[in-house]
């Protein structure tokens, strides 16, 4: 009879139903075997460990056969445990070498031959040796390529990697198939670099063998590019960027001695206001990724406005026309200035020295030892307008000591004229006085210029004061009484202000601290005491000073929060704290917001944040410009007055400069 498909399928599965439990597992899981390595490559000398799976487990027994020639060899024979579970181990050869490895199981008892999967094994050297080479110089446009060998030869591949700080990062691989030898590029920016090649961590016999070197990128120099800066203008605000070339980027910024009111951001942008006019000398440092620095002087100009149109007006006595009005007569009130465009007025006796926004230099008032310069008017005689100077290089900066003018010229050097009983020329002549300006030998690099009574200071990039003429009292500041005929240096450093009453100076150096020295009859110095001294010494008890001014016996500081502190002669208000008791030590004056300050002969004058003027002290000449006589111990608003940019004085006459 024949049997249908549907009727052998029904056979077949009451067979399946009868058979054990195992018999069942045999037939549904095909028989196998499966060979594993517990490494790729083993080091000579180190036995070889294997593991297997037999699938049936029935007590067969496996052998571990090697490749030889185009042989199968046996090498061990193993019976499979009750898990199924296989394990070797042989010896390796005496030298290198790539085996070839499988499982075999004979056939027996009705079962099939079975053969596993073959595995390489790779034994090698006791250990890798790595050279390697790498040019010690390369161009920033060149990668860094890494040639080298390894040894004994065997399959797999070495990473290149690059020390960031004190971790190792890989950067490259090079595979190795039938040699030794590699070669590995990578390009990486400008830099010096530790680098090292180490073999794979393929295997646990290779990890950590490494060759190591060294390679720089070359870097171009570090240089500050920058070379100029904008002018400020004094109250303005003002934003500058600097830049530099070379070493290895991102750069980071910092600057000292700009103008006081601007800052030096860490991505080289100079920001703020300028407080005061100076020709400040600020060394820009910048530093690189590598913390290689490199630093450059550059110029920066702090201009009062440099507008033609701003009036200069001016009051107290006016009888050789110190007012410049063109009148010979006194005025408690302000008057304005015949003569536009004025962006600061310097003055001490009978006439006042004045700077124009073009860089010409006028003058006017007295002209009884020259101090005019050349303007056409005798020596004896006077002007009640302003005169331009003739013989004057392009000027940044003027300044009066009595019977005698300066100019600070835009290039550093520094030119006088007029009285010169007590060396005020500089020149060391013996001459009684000069009409015509001439240049101060010895001078050079000159960013601010100040004067007194017969005594002159001018201030260098570096930092250093220098000062000639009148030292009786010890105004000069290098130590002596001897008067100086040509400049000689102060003993004080990293000077940033400076400026002088009659017989004593004070300046302000990077720290923010105040110095004075010279004449203390009145408590002048502010140091406590009335002694003379012709050394520089700290003022006791201020700080953060940004603006100094000299009174006739008094002196002033103004600090970054916009407050003004006063000492010495105080008879008259000068001190301007409300009393008229004698102050030998900084005491503030009762006023706020102030951002300019100026001095007087018997009392101090502050340009306020919002352009108002404010005066205080003694009042006889009518230099307070309220249209009075009467001494103002506490300060009080100069009527009239608006958008001022400078105020000061001298001893019998006051000068204001408004935008417009």
């Amino acid at each position: 009879m024949k049997l249908t498909r549907s009727a052998i399928a029904a056979v077949v599965a009451v067979v399946m139903s009868a058979l054990p439990a195992t018999a069942a597992r045999a037939v549904t899981h095909p028989a196998r075997l499966t060979l594993h390595v517990t490494a790729a490559s083993f080091k000579v000398g180190t036995p070889v460990t294997l593991t297997g799976t037999a699938t049936p487990v029935a007590g067969a027994t496996v052998v571990l056969e090697r490749l030889v020639g185009k042989a199968w060899k046996p090498l061990v024979h193993e019976k499979a445990a009750a898990t199924g579970v296989l394990a070797y181990t042989v010896a390796s050869p005496k030298k290198p070498a790539t085996w070839t490895l499988r499982l075999v199981r004979a056939k027996s008892h009705g079962s099939k031959a079975l053969t596993s999967n073959a595995v390489k094994v790779h034994v090698v050297s006791k250990a890798f040796a790595i050279t390697a080479t790498v040019v010690p110089v390369v161009t920033a446009d060149s990668p860094i390529v890494v040639t080298g060998t390894v040894t004994p030869s065997a399959p797999g591949s070495v990473v290149l990697q690059l020390r960031n700080g004190t971790v190792w990062q890989p950067v490259a691989t090079a595979r190795l198939t039938g040699g030794s030898a590699f070669s590995v590029a990578v390009q990486e920016p400008l830099g010096a670099y530790q680098l090292r090649v180490v073999r794979a961590a393929t295997t646990i016999a290779t990890q950590g063998i490494r060759s190591g070197l060294t390679t720089t990128v070359a870097l171009p120099p570090l240089v500050v590019s920058t070379s100029t800066l904008p002018d400020a203008t004094v109250r303005l605000p003002y934003t500058a960027s600097v830049s530099a070339t070379g070493g290895l980027p991102p750069y980071t910024w910092s600057a000292t001695g700009l103008p006081t009111g601007l800052t030096m951001a860490a991505t080289g942008v100079i920001s703020g206001t300028a407080t005061q006019p100076i020709h400040a000398v600020a060394t820009l440092t910048v530093t690189d990724a590598r913390s290689v620095a490199a630093s450059a002087n550059v110029s920066l100009y702090a201009l009062l406005s440099k507008s033609a149109i701003n009036v200069t007006r001016s009051w107290g006595v006016g009888g050789q026309g110190e007012l410049g009005d063109g009148r010979t007569a006194d005025s408690s009130s302000p008057v304005v200035v015949a003569t536009n465009g004025f962006v600061a007025v310097s003055s001490f006796t009978s006439g006042a020295v004045a700077l124009r926004y073009d860089g010409t230099v006028w003058t006017w008032g007295d002209n009884g030892d020259g101090q005019l310069g050349g303007v056409g008017v005798p020596v004896g005689g006077s002007s009640a307008v302003p005169l331009q100077v003739p013989g004057l290089p392009s000027a940044i900066a003027v300044a009066n000591a009595g019977e005698a003018n300066y100019a600070l010229a835009a290039d550093g050097t520094v030119w006088a004229w007029g009285n010169n009983a007590s060396g005020e020329l500089g020149d060391g002549s013996a001459v009684p006085y000069r009409s015509l300006p001439a240049v101060v030998p010895g001078l050079a690099n000159v960013t601010a210029l100040a004067g007194g009574a017969e005594t002159a200071f001018a201030l260098k990039g570096d930092g250093t004061l220098w000062a000639w003429g009148d030292n009786g009292l010890g105004q000069l500041g290098d130590g002596t009484t001897s008067n100086r005929a040509t400049p000689v240096k102060t003993l004080i450093s990293a000077v940033t202000h400076v400026a002088s009453g009659a017989y004593a100076a004070i300046a302000t150096t990077s720290d923010g601290a105040a110095w004075t020295w010279g004449y203390n009859d009145s408590g002048q110095l502010g140091n406590g005491t009335t002694t003379t001294n012709p050394t520089p010494a700290p003022v006791v008890g201020i700080t953060h000073v940004v603006g100094v001014a000299g009174g006739y016996a008094d002196s002033y500081a103004l600090t970054s929060d916009g407050h003004i502190y006063g000492w010495g002669a105080n008879a008259m208000g000068q001190v301007g704290d409300g009393t008229m008791a004698p102050r030998l030590t900084p005491t503030v004056v009762q006023l706020t917001n102030a951002v300019q300050l100026g001095g007087g002969g018997d009392g101090g004058y502050a340009v306020m944040a919002d352009g108002t003027a404010r005066a205080w002290g003694g009042n006889s000449d009518g230099t307070i410009g309220d249209g009075t006589t009467t001494a103002r111990p506490t300060p009080i608003v100069i009527p009239g007055l608006n958008n001022v940019v400078s105020i000061g004085g001298g001893v019998a006459n006051t000068y204001a400069i408004t935008a417009g």
